[in-house]
Parts: C-alpha cells; sequence; structure tokens
C-alpha cells in the first residue's frame, strides 16, 4: 500500500483558480463529471442472463462432485452440503449426467442471486448519484497533469496538506490510482459462482469504490490519487446542481500554490496579489522550463507570513 502524501496537489485552470481562491472552496465532481466514460457504465457487468449463470453454476458444481479435493472451507452453504452428499453416495456417474440434473435443481438459487443483483444494480445507481470525487496529484510538477488539467501549464496547482482529521473539502481518506489494461467490473461469472456457494462474498463497498480507482495505463504518468465521499441524500437534494458539491476549506491546509509557467505576467502579478489577500498564510511558488530537460524549474517567489 503506498504510503500517503503529506501534500497532495489540484491542478486548475486561471478561471478554477481564481474562485478557489475567492471563495475557499473545492469541487468535488460527480462521477458522471469525470473526463473518462469508463466506470459509470460498470454495471453491464452485473447483467448476467439467467440462462448463463444456471448453465455456468451447474458446469462447475458438476466438477466439484467429481474433482479430487473440495476447495470449500465454510461446508454450511446448502449447494455445498449436497455436493458432499452427492459425492459420498456416487449419485451421478458423469459430470455431463450432473449438469443435465443440477440445471433444474439450482433454478431457486439462480432466481435468488438475480433477485441479489437487481438489489445491488440499485445501490450501484444510488451511489452514483451520491458519490462525490476530488483528483489530485502528489507532486507539483507532473507535467501531464499541468498539461491535461491546468490548460497547458497556464494555470495554477493548489498544495493542500492532507490529514486524517480533516472534515471540510480539503483532501482526506486519499487513495493511489492504479492503472491497467484491463478495466474493473463490479462482478464477473467467476465472482458470482464464489457468493452463490459462499466461498467470497460479494463486497458492494469494495466493488463500487474500485471502479473509481483504476484507470486506463495511457493515464500513468499522472499518478493520480483521488478522494472518495458518498454524500448524504439531503446534501444531494440541497445542492443547486446535482453534478458536484463544492466544500469549503480551511485556508490554513492550503499550503503552497504554484504558477504555471504559461501564465502571462500580468496575470501572474494579478494572482499573486490575490493569494497574498485571501491566503496570507501561503507560500507562493513560480514554475519555468528547464533549458536541458523535459520538467519545471520551481522557484518560491513568496513566502506566507
Amino acid at each position: 500500500m503506498s504510503s500517503i502524501p503529506a501534500i497532495l496537489y489540484k491542478y486548475a485552470d486561471l478561471e478554477t483558480a481564481e474562485v478557489i481562491i475567492q471563495t475557499k472552496t473545492l469541487r468535488w465532481q460527480s462521477p458522471y463529471e469525470l473526463p473518462e466514460p469508463f466506470a459509470v457504465n460498470s454495471a453491464k457487468s452485473l447483467m448476467i442472463k439467467d440462462d448463463v449463470l444456471t448453465e455456468a453454476l451447474a458446469k462447475f458444481v458438476a466438477s466439484m462432485i467429481f474433482t479430487h479435493s473440495l476447495p470449500f472451507k465454510d461446508t454450511t452453504n446448502p449447494i455445498v452440503k449436497a455436493i458432499i452428499r452427492w459425492r459420498s453416495t456416487d449419485r451421478f456417474d458423469t459430470e455431463d449426467e450432473a449438469k443435465s440434473v443440477l440445471t433444474d435443481l439450482l433454478q431457486s438459487t439462480i432466481l435468488k442471486q438475480q433477485e441479489k443483483n437487481q438489489e445491488m444494480l440499485e445501490h450501484w445507481d444510488y451511489y452514483l448519484d451520491h458519490l462525490r470525487i476530488l483528483c489530485l496529484g502528489d507532486k507539483p510538477d507532473n507535467l501531464a497533469l499541468w498539461q491535461n488539467h491546468a490548460n497547458n501549464y497556464n494555470g495554477v496547482a493548489f498544495g493542500f496538506e492532507v490529514d486524517p482529521e480533516y472534515d471540510d473539502g480539503a483532501p482526506q481518506k486519499p487513495e493511489k490510482v492504479k492503472y491497467a489494461e484491463q478495466r474493473p467490473v463490479l462482478t464477473d461469472m467467476r465472482a458470482q459462482i464464489e457468493d452463490m456457494l459462499g466461498i467470497r462474498r460479494l463486497d458492494p463497498k469494495s466493488m463500487f469504490s474500485s471502479q473509481f480507482l483504476v484507470k486506463s495505463k495511457a493515464a500513468v504518468t499522472e499518478q493520480e490519487w483521488r478522494c472518495l465521499r458518498v454524500m448524504p441524500e439531503q446534501q444531494v437534494m440541497m445542492a443547486d446542481v446535482k453534478t458536484h458539491n463544492d466544500f469549503n476549506f480551511d485556508p490554513e491546509n492550503l499550503k503552497r500554490v504554484y504558477l504555471g509557467c504559461n501564465i502571462e505576467s500580468e496575470q501572474k502579478i494579478k494572482l499573486m496579489n490575490s493569494i497574498k489577500e485571501q491566503l496570507p498564510k501561503t507560500d507562493i511558488y513560480s514554475c519555468s522550463p528547464n533549458m536541458n530537460q523535459f520538467s519545471l524549474k520551481v522557484e518560491k517567489i513568496h513566502s506566507g507570513k
């Protein structure tokens, strides 16, 4: 598990930066506002047809009747009990015979599982509507974040102290994003079968959050961190819009502000004055391109009080 950095950085364009400075708020986004379209479409993995699920479960149970040793630690599950009984009585001669009989016997189990999946779909829809996400970086000189999230270096990076005691708009309980070729799914056939047999229960909490903590390897240079917060119904309903929530942060939590290397001089002076007035305890840094490599040179230009 990655250790949590002492400071995480919110990258923003100039317009958003001015709002953060003046209002002392951070916008936590709905999943529907994220630039990538993948996570919000994960529910399809729960939509497994009855006949497909039945065939897969019957095939697995039939194989367990004839396997050398059983993998089950918990033998209280009704299907596991039946498997043990059928093994002891030589109920079936072949896997194909067992599978044909089991297809009918397992119908009630499939029905209960599909009801559970439907309930999980409803929970997923609720989760999507109430989840808010704060996207951050762990360094102030990340070129990909400056380019993609700070208007091509014509923006600002805000450095917030991370503290588990915070209960405001500042970063709290951040989790490091992983990067992979394959998308995470809410569930798959194996997970469904293991749940029905009591091998490993489906855990909606971890299943849901994981959808927003894995991104494509194409974005690996961003090295993103995310904070996830599930909003109470009342706060979602009271918000002016349903796609985000703006939370105030304690100005003392904002330790550093980095000004992008493409900000024009006049705009940079204006920003500095605004930061000094609104956030007097915050240090200000200026970024400029290094001459001999693809990196940024960072220089402190103002120390907070």
